[in-house]
Formats: C-alpha cells, structure tokens, sequence
C-alpha cells in the first residue's frame, strides 16, 4: 500500500512552441474562421432567398407593388401580417442568428490577424485554398490573388 506522501522519481521533459508552431497553428485557425464565415454567409443568403420569396409568392403583396406611393404604406401593413407567419418568423430568426455568428466570426478573425500579424510581421495570409490574402488596417482579409 502506498502513502500519500511517498515521492516518485519522474524525469522532466521539456516542451517548448516555436515560432513556426505557433505560426501554423495561427495559420490553421485563421483558415478555420474564414471557412466559417463564407458558409455562414453563404446560409444567411439561402435564409433571405427563402424569405424573399414567401413576400414574392404573396399575391397581396404583388397586388400593391403595382399601385407605388398609396400602395407601399399598404405593402407595408401587409408585410407585418406576413412576418407573423411562423415560417417568415423563423426564418428571419435565423437570418438574424446568422448576421450574430457572422459578427462574432468576423471579430475572432479580427483578432487572430492581429496577432498573427504581429507574431509574423507579414501583411498577407495563404488561404486554405491557396488564395493569397492581405491583412488591411482593421485586421481583416481581403482577396489579392488565386
């Protein structure tokens, strides 16, 4: 039986991150969150598009985009009584759900930018899919070539 108190020999093994290290795993983050964005936005537009089309398919609300000025106070009315329609409401749920995500996406990438960009000292990033990206002012990406 063994005390709590007895001691055990155990050799020490030192790890340490390189500069490389914590560069890729910068790297692979950055590409992660920037994966995330475009598929949220890409899912926040297929959200509009659905809502977009139940206001479209509306014959009500075709029947007053005809009359312009008197007609678009009654548009309006009309577009309330729509959004009370379980589906519109939850899909503009989930278009608001998505412009949160994508808010908060955009604030992460903002800040692993910055820090990659001070670990690095580089002003552009390589995309997972090879695209060469310039880190601007305000830390986020912008496209600068295939």
């Amino acid at each position: 039986m063994s005390d709590k108190n007895d001691i055990q020999e155990a050799e020490i093994i030192e790890t340490s991150v390189t500069p490389a290290d914590s560069t890729l795993d910068a790297s692979a983050t950055i590409n992660s969150l920037i994966t995330r964005i475009d598929q949220t936005r890409a899912d926040a537009g297929k959200f509009k598009d659905l809502l977009d089309s139940i206001f479209a398919n509306d014959p009500t609300c075709q029947t007053h985009e005809v009359a312009v000025k008197e007609a678009q106070k009654i548009r309006n009315l009309t577009k309330k009584q729509i959004m009370k329609l379980p589906q519109a409401l939850d899909l503009s749920n989930k278009i608001a759900d998505k412009k949160a995500i994508l808010k908060e996406l955009q604030s992460d990438l903002s800040s692993y930018l910055q820090d990659y960009s001070k670990q690095t000292g580089f002003t552009t990033f390589e995309s997972a899919s090879g695209d060469l990206l310039e880190i601007v002012i305000d830390y986020r990406v912008r496209k600068i070539s295939k």
